[in-house]
């Protein structure tokens, strides 16, 4: 069983997470996070630079424990892609992802941001090496 809180694993017999101390018998789904625009910008600054490993949560432990992922899945994702950030999705770089997606999403400055996101893309076929997990793409 995991928290509903922290996302960390419950022992069965404990009523409280050893984490974060929540209650392990709370049913309430957690909050939702609120849509933060200052986070998105740093987001979208972040795809001119290389990846870097998210933080390890429930998902990223879940891309741990799958199948490595293809480096030439990823490469051919970003070519033909990349502009919709798949390539990104595919890794588990999720919030990175997302800022590539918004970009070409985005109407008033779509060739901008869109322009942008395709020197992120190419950035990332010659500079990622690991998916989120911090496992090398085979």
């Amino acid at each position: 069983m995991n928290c509903k809180k922290c996302g960390s694993e419950i022992p069965e017999n404990a009523t409280t997470c050893p984490k974060c101390g929540a209650s392990a018998t709370d049913t309430t789904a957690p909050a939702a996070k609120k849509f933060d625009f200052k986070e998105l910008l740093e987001n979208i600054k972040a795809l001119l630079k290389p990846a870097q490993l998210p933080p390890r949560t429930p998902e990223i432990e879940a891309l741990a424990a799958g199948p490595t992922k293809s480096r030439m899945v990823y490469i051919l994702l970003a070519l033909f892609l990349g502009g919709f950030g798949v390539h990104n999705f595919y890794a588990g770089y999720r919030s990175r992802a997302i800022a590539t997606l918004v970009c070409w999403v985005i109407p008033p400055c779509c060739c901008i941001t869109g322009i942008i996101a395709a020197i992120g893309c190419w950035i990332d076929i010659f500079t990622m090496k690991c998916d989120a997990a911090g496992r090398p793409l085979q």
